[in-house]
């Protein structure tokens, strides 16, 4: 399988700021994580970034799409004052819900879940990293930064890799066992 993965932010665009973590630091810890373990299993992965540099969104889109992707994983931290996961898919459903539904029935094993989202926007799907792929995409929103408790998780490397873990087992369909990750 052929798999883009999109550490969120980047470069000048730190993305949310909390608890003395930058969101582009923290997406991009993750995404290398998701990057060697979908390598080990034998899968194709291109990234938008694999060091601190400013992509834009149409860049991000455009790669995925040239390179002809079978799935596309946007990667970020949410902010807000709340708490948990989020994981977001296409309104249409279809192969990127399920990849969705999978990949939040991982991370819900080491994080409180808020759920599956989607979002109408004017042109369709609300987020354009959904809206404008040509392949099914999700968008995972590991927690949120101004969220103390959210941050003490995810300081720890051993939670980035369980949550990167979460997302490469939900998306290639692998039974993900939270007392076994990480080891």
């Amino acid at each position: 399988m052929k798999i883009f993965i999109d550490p969120g932010h980047g470069g000048n665009d730190s993305g949310a700021i909390g608890n003395g973590f930058l969101e582009k630091d923290l997406n991009l810890d993750i995404s290398l994580r998701e990057k060697r373990l979908f390598e080990s299993f034998g899968h194709q992965v291109k990234m938008s970034r694999i060091t601190d540099e400013s992509v834009s969104l149409e860049d991000r889109v455009q790669k995925a799409n040239q390179w002809g992707a079978d799935v596309f994983i946007s990667n970020h931290i949410n902010s807000g004052g709340g708490t948990g996961i989020e994981v977001w898919h296409s309104i249409t459903g279809g192969i990127g819900k399920l990849y969705a539904e999978k990949v939040e029935n991982s991370l819900r094993k080491i994080f409180k879940s808020r759920g599956l989202k989607s979002m109408k926007g004017n042109s369709g799907d609300y987020l354009y990293v959904i809206r404008a792929t040509k392949m099914p995409a999700i968008l995972n929103e590991f927690g949120f930064i101004d969220n103390t408790f959210d941050m003490a998780i995810m300081s720890k490397a051993e939670m980035k890799q369980k949550c990167a873990e979460a997302v490469v087992y939900g998306v290639i369909g692998k039974e993900f066992d939270e007392k076994k990750a990480a080891e």
